[in-house]
């Protein structure tokens, strides 16, 4: 019975192997600073929607395109950089469309933004930063922008 239960579960688990689609990491320059991103190369051509936008990847640049793509579909975290090194942009990409949290730095390292993406949508809250605090606050919903709160900001950063 063991044996024949450890057998099922290595079938399983190398046909889940052969399903899996090919995803690599690569490092590339954008606008001269650099860029590590994951990509995907699907075994069949994807299914795309007309009204969605689609990063990809094709002879060392990063292309987007409504309704389609030809190329590697940016699939996985998405990480760039400064020239000086500090953090740039941080998201994520699930098969060429923009997913899930994504934060935004300016050149000395502090934090301007962080959004939430859906179907390359802005949906959910987006903060905007302002001297490390939260200045503003935008509720989205499939990218329409429902709701603004402005923070007041204390001189010296406290709020209360």
């Amino acid at each position: 019975m063991k044996v024949k239960i450890i057998l099922i579960s290595l079938f399983l688990f190398f046909s889940f192997l052969s399903f899996a689609q090919k995803q690599e990491t690569i490092n590339i320059v954008i606008n001269k600073t650099p860029a590590t991103v994951q990509v995907t190369e699907p075994k069949k051509q994807r299914k795309v929607r007309n009204d969605l936008r689609y990063y990809w990847y094709q002879e060392k640049h990063i292309v987007n395109t409504q309704g389609g793509y030809e190329g590697k579909l940016l699939h996985g975290y998405y990480i760039e950089f400064y020239a000086n090194g500090q953090l740039k942009i941080k998201g994520q990409f699930r098969f060429g469309v923009q997913q899930g949290e994504w934060k935004y730095w300016d050149a000395e390292g502090n934090l301007q933004r962080v959004e939430h993406w859906r179907n390359n949508q802005l949906n959910g809250k987006t903060y905007l930063y302002e001297k490390g605090e939260i200045s503003k606050i935008i509720w989205y919903k499939s990218g329409e922008n429902v709701k603004e709160n402005k923070i007041a900001l204390l001189v010296g950063g406290d709020n209360q």
